[in-house]
């Protein structure tokens, strides 16, 4: 079996960020969308996992909560808030994070390792992860997703996790 891109391959390295660099220099040379960088799949099916996101998070935020984005990617989370919240996008990828900067300027974001987050114990009222779960277990293996929800439930009284295979019909609160 021929592998088309190195992101095709088992045990990606999603921690190394040259690995998102050529996601992303990929999205832009082949005009798919940047959602293509992250998950690449068809605009219409991102637009329904969008719509998803949204409808799930209206059940559990309110105005003025404190919000983790953990593996925020280029934060587009922040299009699917329900309503105005304090929110602080991570990832491991200065250059998601750069694009995460210019595409939602207002919005915080920070490089850092969630296994390793720079913040004090209960420092938010929710961490959210999209899609990281099986990412993590998928390619770092489980103990490592353990690390990081531990790390998550340090910093938050609580941990929405969403899949998008399951167009967030799936969700987990942990807390």
């Amino acid at each position: 079996m021929k592998l088309n891109h190195m992101w095709d391959a088992p045990n990606k390295p999603v921690c190394d960020p040259s690995f998102w660099r050529k996601r992303i220099l990929w999205a832009a040379a082949t005009g798919r969308g940047t959602h293509t960088a992250i998950y690449d799949i068809d605009k219409t099916v991102w637009d329904r996992i969008q719509i998803a996101t949204a409808t799930s998070l209206d059940g559990y935020l309110r105005p003025r909560d404190t919000v983790l984005d953990a593996g925020c990617g280029y934060g587009e989370l922040v299009s699917c808030l329900p309503c105005p919240v304090q929110y602080t996008g991570v990832d491991c990828s200065t250059d998601l994070i750069d694009l995460a900067l210019l595409l939602h300027p207002k919005s915080s974001f920070i490089v850092a390792d969630l296994r390793q987050l720079p913040f004090p114990n209960q420092s938010f009222r929710w961490s959210i992860c999209r899609s990281m779960r099986k990412m993590v277990v998928d390619n770092l293996r489980a103990e490592e997703w353990g690390r990081i929800e531990k790390e998550l439930l340090r910093v938050s009284r609580n941990v929405l996790i969403l899949e998008y295979e399951d167009f967030c019909n799936n969700v987990e609160v942990l807390g």
